[in-house]
C-alpha cells in the first residue's frame, strides 16, 4: 500500500473514531458508509459491461436494482448514486423488459427519470425553474456543469422513453419536449464524447421523428449518427443499430438499413472488449430487425 493509499485508509480510521465518540446517528454512519463505495459501484458497472454473458446480467439486474434503492434509502442525496440508478433502470428497461413487455417498462423508465430528476434538483436552480417557463427552464440550465451530464443525458433520454411506452403520458409530451431539447442542446456544449458520443444519438434518434415538413432536418440527424461514430470509432455498435432503426427508416433507405445491420452482425464479437455486453445485444437487435426488413419498408 502506497503512502497516499496509507493516508486514505488512516483518515477513514479517523473518521470513523470520531463518527462513533461523537454519538453519530445510524443513518450519518450509513450515509458514510454508503458515500465510500463509490469505486465499487463503478468497479461492479464496468465488470458487466465487460461480461460476455447476457444471461447472467440479465438475470443479475433486478437485485442489483434493488441494493440500489437501499443504498439510496441510506444516502438519498448522492448525485452518483441517483444517477447510476437512473442508468441501471433504463439499461433494464431498455435491454430486457421492453423488447418482451412494452408496458412493463413505463414503470422503470419512469423510476429511472425520478431517480435523474433527483439529483438534478439539488441544482436550486434548476429545481425552481422546473416547472417554471421555457425560458426559465433553459436559463436554469446554463449551471450546470460537466459532472451533471450524466444525470441530464438518464433524465432525457428516460423521459422521452417513457413516453413513448407510456398509455398516460398525455399533455405532458407536448410540454416536455422543448424542454427535453434544451437539456440535449446543454449536454452537447458541456461534453459532446460523454458516453461514445450517446447525447449526438438521443438527438439524432429524437430528430429523426419530426418531418421535414415540420420542420425536420434529415442532414441534421445524420450528421449527430456520424459524430456519434467518429467519437465511438464505430466500435460501439448499438449506434449502428439506431441509426438503422432511426435514420434509415425515416429515409427510407432500405439498402442502408441492410448496409447498416449487416455491419453491426459481422463485427468481431471483441471489437470493444470495455462494451463487449453493449455489443452482444447489439447484434441481437440487429438480427430481429434484418428479419422485419421487409415489414418495416
Amino acid at each position: 500500500m502506497g503512502k497516499k493509499s496509507d493516508l486514505r485508509f488512516l483518515r477513514m480510521i479517523l473518521i470513523l473514531m470520531l463518527c462513533f465518540s461523537w454519538g453519530c446517528t445510524a443513518s450519518a454512519r450509513s450515509r458514510m458508509m454508503v458515500n465510500s463505495m463509490k469505486p465499487l459501484i463503478e468497479s461492479i458497472n464496468i465488470a458487466a459491461r465487460k461480461n460476455i454473458d447476457i444471461e447472467i446480467v440479465r438475470d443479475s439486474m433486478p437485485m442489483g436494482l434493488l441494493q440500489m434503492d437501499g443504498l439510496i434509502e441510506a444516502s438519498p442525496d448522492d448525485k452518483f448514486l441517483l444517477a447510476t440508478a437512473a442508468e441501471n433502470y433504463h439499461a433494464y428497461a431498455f435491454f430486457f423488459v421492453e423488447p418482451e413487455n412494452k408496458d412493463a417498462s413505463e414503470g422503470l423508465y419512469l423510476r429511472s427519470r425520478n431517480y435523474a430528476f433527483r439529483a438534478l434538483n439539488q441544482n436550486t436552480e434548476y429545481k425552481k425553474a422546473g416547472d417554471g417557463s421555457l425560458e426559465d427552464f433553459t436559463t436554469s440550465l446554463e449551471s450546470f456543469e460537466k459532472e451533471d451530464v450524466p444525470a441530464l443525458y438518464w433524465a432525457a433520454a428516460s423521459w422521452l422513453a417513457w413516453m413513448r411506452v407510456s398509455h398516460s403520458s398525455g399533455l405532458e409530451t407536448m410540454i416536455a419536449f422543448p424542454k427535453i431539447e434544451a437539456m440535449m442542446d446543454r449536454m452537447l456544449v458541456l461534453d459532446e464524447t460523454w458516453n461514445y458520443g450517446a447525447v449526438h444519438v438521443l438527438m439524432g434518434a429524437y430528430y429523426s421523428h419530426i418531418p421535414d415538413s415540420f420542420g425536420g432536418n434529415y442532414d441534421e440527424v445524420a450528421s449527430h449518427f456520424n459524430e456519434a461514430f467518429e467519437i465511438s470509432e464505430s466500435k460501439y455498435l448499438l449506434w449502428h443499430v439506431f441509426y438503422a432503426q432511426y435514420y434509415t427508416f425515416a429515409v427510407q433507405d432500405k439498402k442502408l438499413f441492410i448496409e447498416s445491420l449487416n455491419y453491426v452482425m459481422s463485427a468481431p464479437e471483441d471489437v470493444f472488449p470495455e462494451e463487449v455486453f453493449a455489443n452482444l445485444v447489439a447484434k441481437q437487435k440487429a438480427e430481429r430487425l434484418l428479419k422485419d426488413t421487409d415489414l418495416m419498408f
